[in-house]
């Protein structure tokens, strides 16, 4: 059942998956310090404008990371759909995009967690990152399945 490719095929959308989510955990960090320093800093803006900005960016981070990783797992399907050789492979490329998916989500959320004011006073805690990580790889498996078997030949 395992061999040699399965493994890789297995690895390779897990370990593209985390570095999606460590980009998009970078970016949303330096993006957050962008925040801070052009737009919450200014004096026109209320206080409540301000705690609208400090409460939902960080939220708004993490709605880009959950729907990053069915569409990096479509992408990495195609691809791994196109390079696979039996269709059993379909299999690894699904449990990649789980365990991808679950990464690059984690990975992001704890970048994202250092976002907001005073830099991390987040209301998503562990328990709601790692339940937000594992809907977002159910999806991702859907989504890098049903694009590897379109991308087989």
């Amino acid at each position: 059942m395992f061999n040699k490719q399965s493994v890789r095929v297995l690895g390779r959308v897990s370990i593209v998956m985390l570095f999606v989510g460590v980009g998009v955990g970078i970016a949303s960090l330096l993006t957050w310090e962008w925040i801070e320093a052009s737009v919450t800093s200014s004096s026109s803006l209320s206080t409540i404008q301000t705690r609208v900005i400090n409460g939902y960016t960080p939220l708004a981070f993490l709605i880009i990371a959950s729907i990053t990783a069915p569409v990096v797992a479509g992408m990495l399907g195609i691809l791994e759909g196109l390079r696979m050789d039996q269709p059993r492979t379909t299999l690894f490329v699904s449990l990649g995009c789980l365990v991808g998916a679950a990464l690059l989500v984690f990975v992001a959320g704890i970048f994202i967690g250092m976002t907001g004011p005073e830099g991390g006073d987040s209301p998503i805690g562990p328990t709601e990152l790692v339940s937000l990580a594992g809907l977002s790889g159910l999806v991702s498996v859907l989504t890098g399945s049903l694009t590897a078997l379109f991308g087989a030949r």
